[in-house]
């Protein structure tokens, strides 16, 4: 018996090796080249995408496949928005212009985001019993370029993202997500514009890594730490120019307990007060508790906000209850050193 039952699992254990390496062969960087560029036309309204190299694995890395793409670019033909397109207005760098590649190929083109790799490790075995499984997700060098013109036209809409949806069939909740490692390298770089509403940004970082074991099931249960080195931020309001740069970001979930430490310094330019420079800290230290009713709820034991000397300390407790969240606060200003405001004013 016990034979028998060892010949069944070597000839089960053989079926799918053999199994893995036909989806390997199927799987190699021509079969999946002509897969891209042959399914692109069909969900892209003008867009093109391009990539010097595809790679999958499913052998090596049993049982996780292995996916990476290097050197991707998804761009649209400069002549499909011309029409809204700014005058050259002598300025060196326009954000208006971002992303145009008016010199780079015969054919003018433009990008609407691009990468220099992307890689990525996903759990098959688990992806058939509906749930994602992400050992790994790497993004190097990412760079997004969206462009709002007017409510008829943006230049994400070669995406198929507009989309009306069926509101007769009701909608599914999202499956089980897990993830153990998701980083933005590089230097990520997106900027966003919409002249019509004068709004204008850039986001800019070092890096980004999230590294642990987050489960969207059981967010509680995670052990994760998430760190932001060097985030930039500027952008334009029709009234104001606003700067934010976040030097140090640590932020950790271990058994339930949310620890948060943040320094950055913010640049205002308004109309009313001038140029002012604001810097800024922030610490936090919660606890997500298990509830009877099952509600979203933060046990805020301690939360620190400094902005230029002013500090605001608070505790309490919040809960989410369908679309409302009821709040329990205590916060309190313990003292406001006039003379350390006053010499961060004279800095300005």
């Amino acid at each position: 018996m016990k034979k028998l039952v060892r010949n069944i699992l070597i000839a089960i254990a053989g079926l799918l090796v053999l199994l893995l390496v036909a989806v390997q062969l199927v799987l190699s960087p021509r079969t999946l080249s002509r897969i891209v560029n042959r399914a692109v036309p069909e969900y892209l309204d003008e867009g093109r995408v391009d990539f010097s190299d595809i790679r999958a694995s499913v052998l090596r890395s049993f049982p996780h496949l292995n996916l990476r793409i290097q050197d991707f670019s998804l761009t649209y033909p400069h002549s499909r928005y011309e029409a809204w397109y700014p005058e050259a207005d002598g300025r060196r760098f326009s954000l208006n212009r971002a992303g145009w590649q008016r010199e780079a190929s015969e054919e003018p083109v433009d990008t609407l985001a691009s990468f220099r790799e992307l890689e990525l490790s996903l759990n098959y075995m688990a992806l058939i019993r509906g749930r994602y499984h992400i050992r790994k997700a790497e993004l190097a060098h990412p760079r997004i370029f969206a462009h709002y013109y007017d409510s008829t036209a943006a230049n994400w809409d070669i995406l198929p993202l507009g989309e009306e949806k069926d509101t007769t069939k009701e909608s599914k909740p999202l499956p089980p997500i897990e993830l153990h490692r998701v980083a933005l390298t590089g230097r990520p770089f997106i900027v966003f514009t919409n002249p019509v509403d004068t709004l204008y940004g850039l986001f800019t970082m070092k890096e980004l890594t999230l590294d642990g074991d987050l489960n969207t099931v059981s967010i509680g249960k995670a052990r994760t730490g998430l760190a932001v080195d060097s985030l930039w931020v500027s952008g334009r309001l029709p009234a104001d120019t606003v700067a934010f740069g976040l030097s140090h970001l640590e932020a950790g979930i271990r058994d339930r307990h949310i620890d948060l430490d943040a320094r950055a310094r913010a640049f205002l330019a308004t109309n009313s007060f001038g140029r002012l420079r604001l810097p800024i800290a922030l610490s936090l230290k919660a606890f997500m508790p298990e509830r009877e009713d099952d509600a979203l709820a933060l046990d805020v034991e301690a939360l620190k906000l400094d902005v230029a000397s002013l500090v605001l300390e608070a505790s309490g407790q919040l809960v989410k209850r369908g679309g409302l969240i009821d709040m329990d606060i205590d916060a309190s200003i313990p003292k406001c050193p006039l003379g350390d405001i006053i010499r961060n004013y004279e800095e300005n």
